[in-house]
């Protein structure tokens, strides 16, 4: 039997203070970034794969108060493909300078990113979510696919800000042309199972009643150009948007949303350069 010193050293607290005197604002968290279906997806042996959720100016046009919301903080979070993420934001054509970016991402180091100056949302702003993912480090090679596991992989922001409204909870998005990705990798047709990230494949007889995470970990015959056209296919198709407020009624769902135009952000300092700013736009 463990002692009581032993017990106590290896459990986890947590003190919650109460008060009377209620703060002037009351805070909010609205969740931004991929809605994670079967579009999040990286090839085997692939680095540098870029994947993007948008919160699109309809939504916060529709959501938003007149004088905005404020940022204050934020988590971004992916899994243990992850290696750097970026929060975009665009306005009236122009991407803002950055203010929520991760160019080393780690896993085990997860936090509030505590903003040294609170961040303005307004109404009619896009937002995009960008991750980019590494799986060349899996043995033997796999597919990544989006999921709850940490083996699998997410895209989100969790963006804390004041003051609080009922109106937006969740702001993401998802590849939403399904067949064009499938027809993409050769697969013909593929029907739910219990595990609601994966699919099991019917069709071409070549890969029936295999599952879709094993089809494109063993069966696609990937190479660099079709890594790109999935790549680029996922992440600059037409996405559908998930505008939701915390009631869950007057959802917005399935707005057809993508980047927009704009004029893009140039960081002043060099080492914050990087690939995702310069391959599109």
């Amino acid at each position: 039997m463990m002692s009581n010193d032993t017990l106590l050293g290896s459990g986890t607290g947590v003190e919650v203070y109460t008060t009377t005197s209620l703060r002037k604002h009351e805070a909010g968290i609205i969740r931004m970034g991929y809605e994670t279906d079967i579009g999040l997806m990286i090839p085997p042996n692939t680095s540098n794969y870029i994947i993007s959720g948008h919160c699109s100016g309809i939504c916060t046009e529709n959501r938003l108060p007149e004088e905005g919301i404020n940022v204050f903080t934020l988590i971004l979070h992916s899994h243990l493909a992850g290696r750097k993420m970026k929060l975009r934001q665009f306005r009236n054509g122009v991407e803002l300078p950055w203010w929520a970016y991760d160019n080393n991402y780690d896993f085990n180091y997860q936090q509030n990113r505590i903003l040294p100056e609170h961040k303005q949302i307004f109404k009619g702003d896009h937002l995009t979510f960008e991750c980019t993912d590494d799986s060349s480090d899996r043995s033997p090679p796999e597919t990544i696919l989006g999921g709850l596991s940490t083996r699998r992989e997410m895209c989100l922001a969790f963006v804390m800000y004041y003051p609080r409204i009922p109106s937006l909870d969740n702001c993401g998005s998802h590849f939403g042309e399904e067949s064009a990705l499938l027809t993409k990798l050769g697969i013909e047709e593929i029907r739910p199972i219990n595990d609601f990230w994966d699919k099991l494949v019917t069709a071409p007889p070549q890969y029936a009643n295999k599952l879709y995470s094993d089809v494109l970990s063993k069966e696609i015959p990937w190479n660099d150009i079709l890594k790109v056209e999935v790549q680029n296919l996922t992440r600059f198709g037409e996405h559908f948007e998930n505008c939701e407020p915390q009631t869950k009624n007057g959802v917005i769902k399935e707005v057809k949303v993508s980047y927009p135009e704009f004029k893009p952000y140039i960081p002043r300092n060099e080492c914050d350069e990087d690939i995702i700013i310069k391959e599109k736009h």
